[in-house]
């Protein structure tokens, strides 16, 4: 899936879309924000879930490209 053509936008590209589409600045990073920290909330959910570990880590791996990506955020 792609986003205005990229594969992991920016996060100037998915604010300026966010904002197109009527959110308010304050909103589009309350959005982050709470993204941020339900990705970082990964592995204890998978584990309570019982999602096998390879599993767990392949999502993980991609999360922590996405937080890296698009929220331009290095939290591992």
């Amino acid at each position: 899936m792609t986003v205005a053509g990229e594969v992991w936008p920016s996060g100037k590209t998915m604010q300026a879309l966010c904002l197109e589409a009527g959110l308010t600045a304050v909103e589009y990073n309350e959005i982050l924000h709470a993204v941020k920290t339900a990705t970082l909330e990964w592995k204890r959910f998978a584990k309570e879930a019982g999602v096998p570990a390879s599993l767990a880590t392949e999502v993980e791996q991609r999360l922590q490209k996405m937080r890296q990506e698009v929220l331009g955020d290095g939290s591992q």
